[in-house]
C-alpha cells in the first residue's frame, strides 16, 4: 500500500533516480533534501579541490609567512590558552572539592569511630573507680610488674569487660600501652 510517500528521487546533476537515502538533509528544501545526490556533491567536491589547488597553496604559504597571519595564529593560540587555563583550574578546584568530600566523610568515620572507642573507655574506667570506692576491687600499693611501691592505676585489654583489670605503676602503664 503507497499512501504518496516517494521512495526515490532524481538528482539534478546527473538525473539519476536514487532512493532517498543517497541525497544529503537539506531544510531549506521543499522537500527537506538536497537536490544533488551525495555521489555528485562529492564529485564536485574533487573537481573543486583540483581547480582551485594553485589557489589555496598560495594562500597557505601567504599564512605561514605574512606576519598579520602569525600574529592572528599567536592571538588564536593565547586564547586557546586562557581557556584551557580556565578549565584547568576549574577541574582542579573540582576535583579539589571532591577530595574535600570524601576526606570530610572520611573524618567523620574515624570521629564516629573514636568517639565509641572514647565512651567505652570512659564507661569502663568509671565502672573501674566505682568498683575501687565499693571495695569490689582493691587498689595494690605494690606494682606487680617492677615492684614499685607508687599510686597503680587499672590497664584494660578489653573495654567490654570492665572489671577484668591489671594493676601497674604509671611507668610500666606507658611502656605497656607503647607496645
Amino acid at each position: 500500500m503507497n499512501w504518496g510517500l516517494k521512495m526515490s528521487k532524481t538528482c539534478s546533476k546527473c538525473k539519476i533516480e536514487t532512493p532517498l537515502a543517497e541525497f544529503n538533509v537539506c531544510k531549506a528544501a521543499k522537500d527537506g533534501l538536497q537536490s544533488r545526490c551525495k555521489a555528485c556533491i562529492k564529485d564536485h567536491g574533487r573537481e573543486y579541490y583540483q581547480i582551485h589547488k594553485a589557489e589555496r597553496n598560495e594562500q597557505q604559504k601567504w599564512r605561514r609567512s605574512s606576519p598579520e597571519a602569525r600574529e592572528a595564529r599567536k592571538k588564536v593560540q593565547r586564547r586557546r590558552h586562557k581557556r584551557q587555563i580556565k578549565e584547568d583550574a576549574t577541574d582542579c578546584a573540582e576535583r579539589y572539592e571532591e577530595r574535600k568530600a570524601a576526606k570530610k566523610v572520611a573524618n567523620e568515620k574515624q570521629r564516629e569511630k573514636w568517639r565509641l572507642i572514647k565512651s567505652k573507655k570512659s564507661a569502663a574506667f568509671h565502672a573501674v573507680n566505682q568498683a575501687v570506692k565499693t571495695g569490689e576491687l582493691v587498689r595494690p600499693t605494690v606494682c606487680p610488674v617492677c615492684s614499685a611501691l607508687t599510686f597503680n592505676v587499672p590497664y584494660q585489654e578489653d573495654y567490654t569487660k570492665p572489671l577484668e583489670v591489671e594493676w601497674m605503676c604509671i611507668g610500666c602503664y606507658r611502656k605497656k600501652i607503647v607496645e
